[in-house]
């Protein structure tokens, strides 16, 4: 008998998000630096997305939302990015390492939107 991990679609109880205030700067910052150059997410959806509990409930979502901060962590200051303490490098590798095992959808079987937007936000590093 398997685990969540063997489905996909199901959130892992054991993967947290940045705290709120975070979270919102990661945000802020993926759209004003990363969406900008590259125009994959709609803003506006992936805030209601998000606001609605949507991560909780849909694993390829989550996996955006983690691959966002991700992304975003390249271009902050903030030491809470960092998987390793003063170590510049290590930023939002934590929130990639969890969205790893979420993005491994075979698009072309059963893929969804939000499995093709997380197979391209974690190539866009």
């Amino acid at each position: 008998m398997g685990n969540e991990h063997d489905d996909p679609h199901v959130v892992p109880w054991d993967v947290e998000l940045p705290p709120p205030d975070l979270l919102q700067t990661l945000i802020d910052v993926y759209f004003r630096d990363v969406n900008l150059h590259m125009p994959l997410l709609h803003r506006a959806l992936f805030e209601h997305q998000l606001a609605t509990g949507l991560h909780k409930v849909d694993s390829q979502f989550l996996a955006v939302v983690l691959l966002v901060c991700a992304l975003a962590s390249r271009s902050i200051s903030d030491p809470r990015v960092l998987a390793e303490p003063g170590q510049l490098r290590s930023a939002g590798w934590r929130y990639y390492e969890m969205a790893a095992p979420l993005n491994r959808v075979r698009i072309m079987v059963n893929g969804r939107l939000f499995d093709l937007q997380a197979k391209v936000v974690s190539s866009s590093g």
